[in-house]
């Protein structure tokens, strides 16, 4: 579950008079009132704080491979991620999705959260990530303020990594606490792909983050496991945050940052069950209808999700 630990805190920064106005010259980066950040939390970035932005190379596992799957890993692991996303969508397809539709899902992310609009949150989000959001806007608005994004322009949108999950549905449900999936599951992690695997799968003297045994990993792999796709982006944009309590504009900051977003889609046993999904849609209806989810933003639930493994590894060594 992702927990308020994983949430961006805005914290206080050192503003004057003179950054007051230059408020009202239309520049960037300013406020108007001292101790509001640090006073409110919610799970998005200010401008002028993007380089607070969780990396995920400062917090991912890396874990020494042996073996065949050092070996695997040298000849092109992250391409296998990556291939096996193409065996499903077309370069179109995926060429469509980041000119057009990540723009598009951000775009109605934002317009989500500026209307405390929870059902449209629901259909956007993962659940997981939408509940956290959900939860701070209700926090927020008990404590009466209303925060107001505004993209004034999306510049572009890249695709940073595509990472390949493999394993039960169940495994990677965050909504779950780690430490009750770790009684049934064991994790390896790359780069580019987020594996899990029964317990008895696991390698010896490994407790919760390890190194599948050979025939387990192989299997993992095969065509007939069950697995689910991340792209994320990073979409650069000029954006606007505007902080208001009874009506009145207490913060303001604007610049262009990189947001990054991930799109999730549904698991599915098997290659076959998932292009069927993809290209059939809802004339699959023993499926669940194939469609995109926002999966993180800024990091966020990536972050407080391996957080929490290392926590639980860190009490069990």
């Amino acid at each position: 579950m992702i927990s308020g630990g994983g949430l961006a805190i805005l914290r206080r920064q050192p503003w004057t008079r003179a950054a007051a106005l230059t408020l009202r010259s239309g520049r960037a980066n300013y406020t108007v009132e001292k101790k509001v950040r640090e006073q409110v939390k919610f799970p998005w970035i200010w401008p002028s704080e993007a380089s607070k932005t969780p990396q995920r190379a400062q917090y991912l596992p890396r874990l020494d491979v042996y073996g065949f799957i050092q070996r695997f890993v040298k000849s092109g692991l992250r391409m296998g991620a990556r291939g096996q996303a193409s065996l499903v969508f077309s370069d179109e397809y995926i060429e469509g999705v980041t000119g057009k539709m990540v723009g598009v899902v951000l775009q109605r992310t934002v317009d989500a959260i500026n209307a405390c609009d929870y059902d449209a949150l629901s259909q956007l989000m993962i659940p997981p990530v939408a509940k956290v959001y959900k939860h701070s806007l209700a926090n927020m608005k008990a404590q009466g303020y209303t925060l107001r994004i505004n993209l004034v322009g999306i510049e572009s949108s890249a695709i940073e990594d595509v990472v390949l999950y493999l394993g039960k549905p169940e495994s990677f449900d965050m909504s779950v606490p780690v430490d009750m999936r770790a009684n049934k599951y064991a994790y390896w992690f790359n780069d580019s792909m987020a594996m899990s695997f029964p317990k008895k799968g696991a390698s010896k003297n490994m407790e919760m983050v390890g190194l599948p045994t050979p025939s387990v990993f192989l299997e993992s792999l095969a065509d007939d496991g069950w697995r689910s796709v991340q792209y994320r982006f990073n979409v650069r944009t000029d954006v606007e945050v505007t902080l208001e309590s009874r009506g009145k504009c207490v913060d303001l900051d604007r610049g262009m940052m990189d947001i990054p977003l991930a799109l999730n889609s549904p698991f599915y046993e098997g290659l076959s069950k998932f292009r069927d999904a993809v290209k059939h849609g809802e004339n699959s209806p023993h499926l669940e209808p194939f469609r995109w989810y926002v999966g993180d933003l800024f990091n966020i639930a990536e972050q407080t999700e391996h957080t929490n493994i290392k926590k639980l590894i860190s009490k069990t060594r």
